[in-house]
């Protein structure tokens, strides 16, 4: 989770779970971050590998909260999701950023 940026007051904050199954969905919530006195624009940035899962997360990831497909893995592997939000004249705050360990699917 980030600090609030001192000048600004914005700060990105991601809810979600930590770890996850190979092929299954998490959903991430950046709803609780804070954009100062402005309305809040979210930006979500998966790692390449959860990137190259989620085909069509262009669509989402201008959204609060992002839904995403867990990659196949043979062998428990972290994945990392950064959140960045903008508020007030496009300030920006410091990246928050997420990690899900991806177990296989159990049998």
């Amino acid at each position: 989770m980030a600090s609030p940026d001192r000048n600004s007051g914005i700060r990105a904050v991601i809810k979600g779970p930590t770890t996850g199954y190979s092929g299954r969905t998490i959903t991430l919530d950046g709803s609780q971050s804070q954009s100062g006195d402005a309305p809040i624009r979210y930006h979500w940035t998966p790692d390449a590998v959860l990137l190259a899962c989620n085909p069509g997360f262009d669509e989402q990831a201008g959204n609060s909260t992002v839904t995403l497909v867990l990659s196949e893995v043979p062998l428990r592997t972290v994945r990392r999701v950064g959140l960045t939000v903008y508020g007030a004249e496009n300030g920006k705050s410091s990246e928050a950023t997420h990690s899900i360990a991806v177990k296989p699917t159990p049998a």
